[in-house]
């Protein structure tokens, strides 16, 4: 006897990540309900794409039709990792969710408001900025080290 693998459609995949969240009121948060990584974060499995991502990632792709590139990440204005409101998730780069933690006491970081590395490398350039780790990084400091 066979057993015959279940083809799933879109409809059934976004059904079922809805019914795993907790849909309130616009303005509330709306929780994820399943599994959470150890950071905090939900995490959806098996989703569009046949692999796991964050429930909040998941969330603003099916509302938004995309996911950020090239370094962009997807922000909770409401700062709690579960929530997957559409309304509380924002497109915005690392720097940019860095700064707003950092604003709001979340995290602190040393000389978050230095302008130059100590090589004297433009730190106020997002093309020679990049974060590593959560710490921002110099990338000219880094091309030099690899040399």
């Amino acid at each position: 006897m066979t057993m015959s693998k279940r083809i799933r459609t879109i409809e059934d995949l976004v059904k079922n990540f809805w019914s795993k969240v907790d849909i309130r009121s616009d303005n509330e948060c709306w929780n994820w309900k399943a599994g959470t990584v150890s950071g905090g974060y939900g995490i959806a499995t098996a989703y569009l794409n046949g692999k796991q991502d964050y429930a909040h990632r998941v969330a603003f792709n099916l509302t938004n039709g995309y996911l950020p590139t090239n370094g962009r990440v997807i922000m909770h204005s409401c700062d709690n990792k579960i929530c997957c409101n559409p309304k509380h998730l924002i497109d915005g780069t690392q720097g940019e969710n860095v700064s707003d933690a950092v604003n709001k006491g979340l995290i602190t970081f040393h000389n978050p408001t230095k302008t130059v590395c100590s090589q004297g490398h433009d730190l106020t350039d997002p093309e020679n900025v990049h974060w590593y780790q959560g710490h921002r990084r110099c990338r000219a400091c880094d091309r030099l080290r690899r040399h």
